[in-house]
Protein backbone atom coordinates (compact mmCIF):
# COMPACT_ATOMS: atom_id res chain seq x y z
CA UNK A 1 0.00 0.00 0.00
CA UNK A 2 1.06 3.16 -1.44
CA UNK A 3 0.50 6.47 0.52
CA UNK A 4 0.56 9.90 -1.08
CA UNK A 5 1.11 12.85 0.55
CA UNK A 6 0.30 16.29 -0.97
CA UNK A 7 2.50 18.92 -0.13
CA UNK A 8 1.08 22.49 -0.60
CA UNK A 9 3.76 24.97 -1.67
CA UNK A 10 3.38 28.48 -0.81
CA UNK A 11 5.40 31.21 -2.61
CA UNK A 12 6.20 34.25 -0.64
CA UNK A 13 6.73 37.25 -2.69
CA UNK A 14 10.26 38.47 -2.44
CA UNK A 15 10.48 41.53 0.20
CA UNK A 16 11.94 44.71 -1.49
CA UNK A 17 13.33 46.74 1.59
CA UNK A 18 12.58 50.50 1.21
CA UNK A 19 16.03 52.32 2.56
CA UNK A 20 17.43 55.84 3.05
CA UNK A 21 20.40 57.14 0.68
CA UNK A 22 22.52 59.89 0.15
CA UNK A 23 23.41 61.03 -3.29
CA UNK A 24 26.50 62.88 -4.10
CA UNK A 25 26.68 65.02 -7.52
CA UNK A 26 28.58 68.03 -8.62
CA UNK A 27 27.60 71.15 -7.37
CA UNK A 28 25.07 72.74 -9.38
CA UNK A 29 23.93 69.70 -10.99
CA UNK A 30 21.35 68.64 -8.48
CA UNK A 31 18.54 69.06 -10.49
CA UNK A 32 20.14 66.80 -13.03
CA UNK A 33 20.33 64.33 -10.49
CA UNK A 34 17.28 64.79 -8.83
CA UNK A 35 15.75 64.19 -12.52
CA UNK A 36 17.46 61.54 -13.05
CA UNK A 37 16.75 59.81 -9.80
CA UNK A 38 12.86 60.10 -10.33
CA UNK A 39 13.55 58.47 -13.57
CA UNK A 40 15.40 55.31 -12.57
CA UNK A 41 14.16 54.81 -8.91
CA UNK A 42 10.52 56.91 -9.28
CA UNK A 43 11.91 58.01 -5.74
CA UNK A 44 11.36 62.23 -5.13
CA UNK A 45 14.64 63.78 -3.64
CA UNK A 46 15.24 66.29 -1.03
CA UNK A 47 18.27 68.62 -1.02
CA UNK A 48 20.18 68.86 1.90
CA UNK A 49 23.04 71.11 0.79
CA UNK A 50 24.81 72.01 -2.34
CA UNK A 51 25.39 68.31 -4.20
CA UNK A 52 23.91 66.39 -1.43
CA UNK A 53 20.95 64.81 -2.18
CA UNK A 54 18.80 62.46 0.19
CA UNK A 55 16.02 59.80 -1.03
CA UNK A 56 14.53 56.76 -0.67
CA UNK A 57 14.43 53.53 -2.97
CA UNK A 58 14.18 50.11 -2.83
CA UNK A 59 15.79 49.90 -5.87
CA UNK A 60 19.33 51.06 -5.75
CA UNK A 61 20.75 48.27 -7.63
CA UNK A 62 19.02 49.92 -10.90
CA UNK A 63 20.24 53.19 -9.97
CA UNK A 64 23.84 52.48 -8.84
CA UNK A 65 24.00 50.22 -12.46
CA UNK A 66 22.51 53.48 -14.88
CA UNK A 67 23.20 56.48 -13.22
CA UNK A 68 25.43 59.15 -15.06
CA UNK A 69 25.16 62.48 -12.87
CA UNK A 70 26.70 60.71 -9.12
CA UNK A 71 29.61 61.00 -7.81
CA UNK A 72 28.58 58.29 -5.27
CA UNK A 73 25.43 57.10 -2.84
CA UNK A 74 25.88 55.47 0.11
CA UNK A 75 23.52 54.10 2.36
CA UNK A 76 21.96 57.05 5.24
CA UNK A 77 22.29 56.11 8.77
CA UNK A 78 21.92 59.81 10.97
CA UNK A 79 22.31 62.97 10.36
CA UNK A 80 22.46 65.74 12.95
CA UNK A 81 23.47 69.06 14.32
CA UNK A 82 26.68 69.93 15.79
CA UNK A 83 28.84 72.77 16.90
CA UNK A 84 32.27 70.47 18.23
CA UNK A 85 34.11 67.66 17.42
CA UNK A 86 32.79 66.06 20.60
CA UNK A 87 29.19 66.39 19.66
CA UNK A 88 29.48 64.42 16.89
CA UNK A 89 31.15 61.21 18.85
CA UNK A 90 28.35 61.88 21.16
CA UNK A 91 25.63 61.76 18.55
CA UNK A 92 26.91 59.21 16.33
CA UNK A 93 24.60 56.29 15.68
CA UNK A 94 24.53 51.84 16.54
CA UNK A 95 26.23 50.59 13.25
CA UNK A 96 26.14 46.63 12.68
CA UNK A 97 29.44 46.30 10.84
CA UNK A 98 30.04 42.53 9.47
CA UNK A 99 34.05 42.28 9.32
CA UNK A 100 36.72 45.02 9.12
CA UNK A 101 35.87 48.84 9.12
CA UNK A 102 37.33 52.45 8.16
CA UNK A 103 36.11 55.74 8.30
CA UNK A 104 36.22 58.17 5.60
CA UNK A 105 35.34 62.23 6.17
CA UNK A 106 34.55 64.63 3.76
CA UNK A 107 34.64 68.02 5.17
CA UNK A 108 34.65 71.87 5.24
CA UNK A 109 35.31 73.12 8.55
CA UNK A 110 38.59 74.01 10.32
CA UNK A 111 39.38 71.09 12.05
CA UNK A 112 41.34 67.75 9.88
CA UNK A 113 39.55 64.93 8.37
CA UNK A 114 42.08 62.61 10.48
CA UNK A 115 40.61 64.50 13.24
CA UNK A 116 37.34 63.15 12.74
CA UNK A 117 37.97 60.13 11.47
CA UNK A 118 40.19 59.01 14.66
CA UNK A 119 37.22 59.99 17.03
CA UNK A 120 34.55 58.19 14.76
CA UNK A 121 36.98 55.31 14.29
CA UNK A 122 37.70 54.64 18.30
CA UNK A 123 33.62 55.12 18.80
CA UNK A 124 33.49 52.06 16.61
CA UNK A 125 36.23 50.30 17.47
CA UNK A 126 35.01 50.30 21.31
CA UNK A 127 32.53 48.69 20.22
CA UNK A 128 34.04 45.69 19.86
CA UNK A 129 34.79 46.05 15.58
CA UNK A 130 38.31 45.65 13.99
CA UNK A 131 39.80 48.08 11.78
CA UNK A 132 41.59 47.66 8.38
CA UNK A 133 42.64 50.71 6.84
CA UNK A 134 43.85 49.48 3.89
CA UNK A 135 41.24 47.29 2.85
CA UNK A 136 38.05 47.35 4.87
CA UNK A 137 34.94 45.44 4.60
CA UNK A 138 32.75 48.46 5.63
CA UNK A 139 33.60 52.11 4.81
CA UNK A 140 31.38 54.55 7.47
CA UNK A 141 31.06 57.92 6.12
CA UNK A 142 30.86 61.20 8.17
CA UNK A 143 29.76 64.46 5.91
CA UNK A 144 30.22 67.66 7.25
CA UNK A 145 28.51 70.87 5.84
CA UNK A 146 29.15 73.69 7.67
CA UNK A 147 27.39 72.42 11.17
CA UNK A 148 25.44 69.21 9.72
CA UNK A 149 26.95 66.15 9.97
CA UNK A 150 25.61 62.78 8.20
CA UNK A 151 26.64 59.59 8.90
CA UNK A 152 26.49 56.63 6.62
CA UNK A 153 28.20 53.36 4.73
CA UNK A 154 29.58 53.41 1.69
CA UNK A 155 27.97 51.27 -0.91
CA UNK A 156 29.99 51.69 -3.69
CA UNK A 157 33.87 52.41 -3.65
CA UNK A 158 34.76 54.32 -6.65
CA UNK A 159 33.61 57.83 -8.00
CA UNK A 160 30.93 57.25 -10.28
CA UNK A 161 31.51 60.15 -12.64
CA UNK A 162 34.75 58.39 -14.14
CA UNK A 163 34.40 56.78 -17.21
CA UNK A 164 35.97 53.39 -18.72
CA UNK A 165 35.43 54.60 -22.27
CA UNK A 166 38.09 57.41 -21.57
CA UNK A 167 41.66 56.32 -22.80
CA UNK A 168 41.96 59.20 -25.00
CA UNK A 169 41.66 62.26 -23.06
CA UNK A 170 41.89 66.32 -24.35
CA UNK A 171 43.18 68.61 -22.66
CA UNK A 172 39.90 70.66 -22.06
CA UNK A 173 37.62 67.09 -21.40
CA UNK A 174 34.43 67.17 -19.92
CA UNK A 175 33.67 65.60 -17.31
CA UNK A 176 31.40 63.24 -18.10
CA UNK A 177 28.59 63.97 -15.68
CA UNK A 178 28.72 67.88 -16.59
CA UNK A 179 28.55 66.68 -20.53
CA UNK A 180 25.36 63.94 -19.75
CA UNK A 181 23.77 66.99 -17.47
CA UNK A 182 24.12 68.86 -20.44
CA UNK A 183 22.39 66.83 -22.54
CA UNK A 184 19.33 66.23 -20.04
CA UNK A 185 19.32 70.28 -19.48
CA UNK A 186 19.24 70.95 -23.12
CA UNK A 187 16.09 68.62 -23.42
CA UNK A 188 17.39 66.72 -26.39
CA UNK A 189 15.52 63.71 -27.54
CA UNK A 190 16.50 60.61 -29.31
CA UNK A 191 14.78 61.51 -31.87
CA UNK A 192 16.12 64.78 -32.77
CA UNK A 193 19.29 66.11 -34.87
CA UNK A 194 22.25 66.52 -32.23
CA UNK A 195 25.42 68.62 -33.39
CA UNK A 196 28.95 69.03 -31.16
CA UNK A 197 31.14 71.06 -33.42
CA UNK A 198 33.52 70.94 -30.33
CA UNK A 199 33.88 67.08 -30.00
CA UNK A 200 37.61 67.35 -28.34
CA UNK A 201 37.62 63.55 -26.93
CA UNK A 202 33.85 62.26 -27.95
CA UNK A 203 32.58 62.82 -23.79
CA UNK A 204 29.34 64.91 -24.60
CA UNK A 205 28.39 62.57 -27.59
CA UNK A 206 28.95 59.05 -26.02
CA UNK A 207 26.99 60.17 -23.06
CA UNK A 208 24.23 61.71 -24.86
CA UNK A 209 23.78 58.32 -27.04
CA UNK A 210 24.15 55.98 -23.97
CA UNK A 211 21.42 58.03 -22.27
CA UNK A 212 19.40 57.70 -25.83
CA UNK A 213 20.31 54.09 -25.96
CA UNK A 214 19.05 53.33 -22.20
CA UNK A 215 23.16 51.83 -21.70
CA UNK A 216 24.38 51.27 -18.62
CA UNK A 217 27.12 53.43 -17.37
CA UNK A 218 30.02 50.52 -17.38
CA UNK A 219 29.11 47.94 -20.27
CA UNK A 220 30.29 44.49 -19.15
CA UNK A 221 31.23 41.94 -22.11
CA UNK A 222 28.71 42.51 -25.03
CA UNK A 223 25.93 43.78 -23.15
CA UNK A 224 25.11 45.98 -26.33
CA UNK A 225 22.11 44.40 -28.73
CA UNK A 226 23.92 44.82 -32.43
CA UNK A 227 20.56 44.49 -33.49
CA UNK A 228 19.60 47.30 -31.91
CA UNK A 229 17.86 49.94 -34.67
CA UNK A 230 17.68 52.90 -32.83
CA UNK A 231 18.31 55.58 -35.57
CA UNK A 232 20.57 58.45 -34.03
CA UNK A 233 21.46 61.50 -35.89
CA UNK A 234 24.52 62.81 -33.68
CA UNK A 235 27.27 64.18 -35.45
CA UNK A 236 30.66 64.82 -33.76
CA UNK A 237 32.38 67.51 -35.44
CA UNK A 238 35.89 68.86 -34.47
CA UNK A 239 38.75 70.79 -36.55
CA UNK A 240 41.66 68.39 -35.50
CA UNK A 241 41.85 65.16 -36.69
CA UNK A 242 43.90 63.93 -33.71
CA UNK A 243 40.67 65.17 -31.65
CA UNK A 244 38.31 63.01 -33.92
CA UNK A 245 40.68 59.81 -33.89
CA UNK A 246 40.25 59.61 -30.26
CA UNK A 247 36.78 60.38 -30.46
CA UNK A 248 36.35 57.23 -32.51
CA UNK A 249 38.48 55.12 -30.36
CA UNK A 250 36.38 56.58 -27.16
CA UNK A 251 32.91 55.49 -28.72
CA UNK A 252 34.43 52.19 -29.57
CA UNK A 253 35.44 51.36 -25.90
CA UNK A 254 31.82 52.67 -25.13
CA UNK A 255 30.35 50.18 -27.98
CA UNK A 256 28.49 53.04 -29.74
CA UNK A 257 30.85 53.79 -32.70
CA UNK A 258 28.17 52.54 -34.90
CA UNK A 259 25.61 55.26 -33.50
CA UNK A 260 27.67 58.66 -33.43
CA UNK A 261 29.13 60.44 -37.14
CA UNK A 262 32.01 61.91 -36.70
CA UNK A 263 33.90 63.98 -39.45
CA UNK A 264 36.89 66.54 -39.26
CA UNK A 265 34.74 69.93 -39.45
CA UNK A 266 35.67 73.48 -38.77
CA UNK A 267 32.74 75.77 -37.41
CA UNK A 268 33.05 77.70 -40.45
CA UNK A 269 31.44 74.89 -42.30
CA UNK A 270 28.62 73.85 -39.82
CA UNK A 271 26.44 75.66 -42.38
CA UNK A 272 27.79 73.76 -45.35
CA UNK A 273 26.52 70.39 -43.76
CA UNK A 274 23.07 71.67 -42.87
CA UNK A 275 20.73 73.13 -44.69
CA UNK A 276 19.11 76.32 -42.78
CA UNK A 277 16.80 75.42 -40.48
CA UNK A 278 17.75 71.78 -39.78
CA UNK A 279 19.14 70.95 -36.77
CA UNK A 280 17.36 70.80 -33.34
CA UNK A 281 20.12 71.08 -30.90
CA UNK A 282 23.50 72.38 -30.92
CA UNK A 283 25.24 71.08 -27.47
CA UNK A 284 29.20 71.55 -27.00
CA UNK A 285 32.21 73.06 -24.80
CA UNK A 286 33.79 75.45 -27.09
CA UNK A 287 37.26 76.52 -26.11
CA UNK A 288 37.51 77.90 -22.51
CA UNK A 289 39.04 81.65 -22.21
CA UNK A 290 42.19 81.68 -20.09
CA UNK A 291 44.75 84.41 -20.49
CA UNK A 292 46.66 83.58 -23.41
CA UNK A 293 43.07 82.53 -25.53
CA UNK A 294 40.59 85.12 -25.70
CA UNK A 295 37.94 82.86 -27.68
CA UNK A 296 35.24 85.36 -27.92
CA UNK A 297 35.47 85.25 -32.20
CA UNK A 298 35.33 81.15 -32.23
CA UNK A 299 31.76 81.94 -30.27
CA UNK A 300 30.87 84.66 -31.79
CA UNK A 301 31.18 82.65 -35.05
CA UNK A 302 29.35 79.36 -33.65
CA UNK A 303 26.29 81.79 -32.49
CA UNK A 304 26.30 82.96 -36.29
CA UNK A 305 26.45 79.44 -37.56
CA UNK A 306 23.62 78.25 -35.12
CA UNK A 307 21.04 80.77 -36.14
CA UNK A 308 21.53 79.19 -39.08
CA UNK A 309 21.39 76.10 -38.87
CA UNK A 310 19.12 75.69 -35.92
CA UNK A 311 15.43 75.17 -36.82
CA UNK A 312 13.16 77.95 -35.28
CA UNK A 313 13.24 77.33 -31.18
CA UNK A 314 15.75 75.13 -31.81
CA UNK A 315 18.56 74.90 -29.01
CA UNK A 316 22.08 75.96 -28.37
CA UNK A 317 23.46 74.38 -25.29
CA UNK A 318 26.84 75.53 -24.46
CA UNK A 319 29.38 75.09 -21.26
CA UNK A 320 31.95 78.28 -21.01
CA UNK A 321 33.82 79.71 -17.87
CA UNK A 322 33.18 83.06 -18.77
CA UNK A 323 29.81 85.11 -19.20
CA UNK A 324 29.47 86.10 -22.70
CA UNK A 325 28.38 90.15 -23.01
CA UNK A 326 28.27 90.39 -26.89
CA UNK A 327 25.03 90.81 -29.07
CA UNK A 328 23.52 87.80 -30.43
CA UNK A 329 19.78 86.90 -32.56
CA UNK A 330 19.70 83.96 -30.03
CA UNK A 331 17.66 84.16 -26.88
CA UNK A 332 19.11 83.09 -23.62
CA UNK A 333 16.25 80.58 -22.00
CA UNK A 334 18.11 79.48 -18.68
CA UNK A 335 21.48 78.75 -17.29
CA UNK A 336 22.77 77.53 -14.12
CA UNK A 337 26.40 77.69 -12.81
CA UNK A 338 28.59 74.73 -11.93
CA UNK A 339 31.38 74.65 -9.19
CA UNK A 340 34.01 71.62 -9.96
CA UNK A 341 36.73 71.26 -8.28
CA UNK A 342 38.54 74.91 -8.45
CA UNK A 343 37.09 76.04 -11.15
CA UNK A 344 33.18 77.49 -12.48
CA UNK A 345 31.46 76.82 -15.14
CA UNK A 346 28.17 78.56 -16.40
CA UNK A 347 25.82 76.33 -18.99
CA UNK A 348 23.77 77.69 -21.19
CA UNK A 349 21.10 77.39 -22.96
CA UNK A 350 19.94 79.57 -26.49
CA UNK A 351 16.96 79.06 -28.60
CA UNK A 352 16.48 80.37 -31.63
CA UNK A 353 14.15 83.23 -32.37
Amino acid sequence: MYVFKRYIYIFYPRISIIMEYIAKCINGLESIAELEIKDLCSAPCKKLSPGLLKFSTNNIDRLLKFCRSLITVYEFKKSFTFSSLNEITLNLPEIKINGTFKVKCFKNLNFSSQEVEKKVGEFYYNKGNKVNLDNADNVIIVDIIENLCIIGVAIVRKNLTKRAYKLRVHNQSLNASIAYGMVRFSGWNKSQILVDPFAKDGTLVIEAASFALSLPREIEGDYFDKDNNSNLQIYAYDNNLHNIQNCKVNSKLANINDKIKFSKIDISWLDVKFNENEVDHIITSPPLFSSHNDATNVYKELFDKANIVLKRNGKLTILTNKSLDFITNLKLDDHFVIEHGENTYYILKYSKI
